[in-house]
């Protein structure tokens, strides 16, 4: 098989928690579709400005099965960085987030009162040769 390496691709995977009572969950959901649509969306879009990332992407799980994440996380981009490029980048976001470490951390937090982190993963896409 001949082909290079290309895009980098991070995914996280995010449960919303069930067991939870309904008018809880539908609580949270709204709280974590506004994270998404403003704080996540927010960092993702300077992210993309900046030249950091190629592009973003919510995907919904439709039909998960057991043990199955309900959302996908998808960032996309070209290399990975260094450990001097993640400080850098982390105090430009903080700087454009108006937030410390800390504050984004509390944040996240949170977010565990109704969402679970399942996991993350790195690909990377393989490109045929011509």
């Amino acid at each position: 098989m001949h082909h290079h390496r290309a895009n980098f691709t991070d995914i996280h995977f995010e449960e919303l928690l069930n067991g939870i009572a309904d008018f809880v969950l539908v609580r949270f959901r709204i709280d974590f579709e506004r994270v998404l649509a403003g704080e996540f969306r927010k960092r993702n879009d300077f992210a993309a400005s900046k030249g950091w990332i190629k592009g973003y992407h919510i995907l919904s799980n439709i039909n998960p099965r057991d043990g199955e994440p309900d959302l996908y996380l998808v960032t996309i981009f070209d290399h990975q960085t260094t450990p001097a490029e993640d400080i850098q980048r982390e105090k430009e976001l903080n700087a454009f987030m108006a937030q410390t470490t800390r504050q984004s951390a509390a944040g996240s937090g949170h977010r565990a009162t109704y969402r679970k982190q399942k996991g993350d993963m790195l690909l990377q896409e393989l490109v045929w040769s011509r």
